[in-house]
């Protein structure tokens, strides 16, 4: 009698107290930084989602951490990464402190034109191949 109660006492104990959580297949996300780059944490379904896509054409179009990349497209990150850079008539600098996409006639004269590309350099702009 007491095995018997003791058996249906662990049973019930192990479905009322799992030992872990239990989570579903996907691997979900509680912060944008857990996702891919270009995606970005929708907290309600906790997964990845890609960011919409904004096109624009200077650099003021874009908000926030975006940049108007070399493919006139708002992208997270900045011109400092090699696939960003900036939208044609821009070029990234660093001369502010930060990598941002400045026109180059802004530019300060000791940047010059000549290293004025930075990382990303300047979409559609450059004379070498791509």
């Amino acid at each position: 009698m007491k095995l018997r109660f003791l058996g249906w006492s662990l049973l019930l104990t192990g479905l009322l107290l799992p030992g872990c959580p239990i989570y579903g297949e996907d691997d979900g996300c509680s912060i944008d930084a857990d996702c891919p780059r270009s995606y970005f944490c929708d907290p309600v379904p906790a997964r990845c989602e890609p960011e919409p896509t904004l096109q624009c054409s200077r650099p003021s179009d874009c908000t926030g951490n975006a940049t108007c990349s070399r493919r006139g497209i708002c992208t997270s990150g900045d011109c400092g990464w090699q696939d960003i850079g900036c939208v044609a008539g821009y070029v990234c600098s660093k001369a502010s402190g930060t990598f941002e996409c400045v026109r180059e006639q802004d530019l300060p004269p000791a940047s010059g034109g000549a290293g004025a590309g930075g990382v990303g350099g300047a979409g559609g702009a450059s004379s070498g191949s791509d």
